[in-house]
């Protein structure tokens, strides 16, 4: 009787075992199938999540946090673009070019006044459309009788040519090169802070009498 209810326990306790070792055997295999879901998922999202840890919320969150900065960020750039102290600061940082054409065939500039502001930077563009050779320079107020004399009195010096016909005198502030026909200089320069009218003149021999006009200079803001 003893032997048969040993053997009848050691049956069940048999069978008992076998159906726990089948169970645990399909729930890991189920837990790696999640596991591997949840992997190709992460490495579709081109995101590295720990499986089974659900951050759609976390992301959702950041997301709002980012876009809240941004905005935060925007509006600082927009204030300082806007602020009255930038906008006068880019404004004296401005080059402002202007350009003068030689007319061919008419010893004269396409311009007689061209007005500028205390102060402000500009670059000259200087244009020879003309056959023949010219230069500009940018005069003291009231000083072009003297300068153009002092032009005329360079045919006696043997370097004229290589000073581009420019007399060294202080009333020249400003000068080009000579240009040669179909040639073009650039002439980079500050306006004088004192207003006033600034003869501006060609002084290849000859030329400084017809050959003139005026850079107006008025108060800048």
């Amino acid at each position: 009787m003893i032997n048969v209810m040993n053997y009848r326990w050691l049956l069940l306790s048999g069978l008992g075992l076998l159906l726990m070792g089948e169970i645990f055997k399909i729930k890991p295999e189920l837990g790696q199938k999640n596991q591997s879901i949840r992997t190709e998922e992460n490495l579709e999202n081109g995101k590295a999540k720990p499986a089974g840890l659900d951050q759609s919320f976390l992301l959702f969150t950041r997301e709002e946090v980012l876009k809240d900065g941004l905005a935060g960020t925007k509006k600082k750039m927009v204030a300082e673009e806007i602020s009255p102290k930038k906008v006068r600061s880019a404004s004296q940082e401005r080059v402002r070019t202007v350009v003068i054409e030689i007319v061919p065939e008419m010893m004269k500039y396409d311009t007689d006044t061209f007005t500028v502001k205390t102060g402000e930077k500009i670059m000259l563009e200087l244009d020879n459309l003309d056959g023949m050779q010219h230069n500009l320079l940018i005069l003291k107020p009231g000083s072009l009788e003297k300068v153009g004399a002092a032009a005329d009195a360079m045919l006696r010096d043997p370097r004229a040519s290589e000073k581009h016909y420019v007399p060294e005198i202080p009333e020249v502030l400003f000068a080009t090169e000579m240009l040669g026909p179909g040639e073009l200089y650039t002439l980079n320069f500050t306006v004088p802070d004192t207003p006033g009218d600034y003869p501006f003149v060609c002084t290849f021999p000859g030329h400084w009498r017809m050959m003139n006009g005026i850079m107006r200079v008025v108060t800048g803001n």
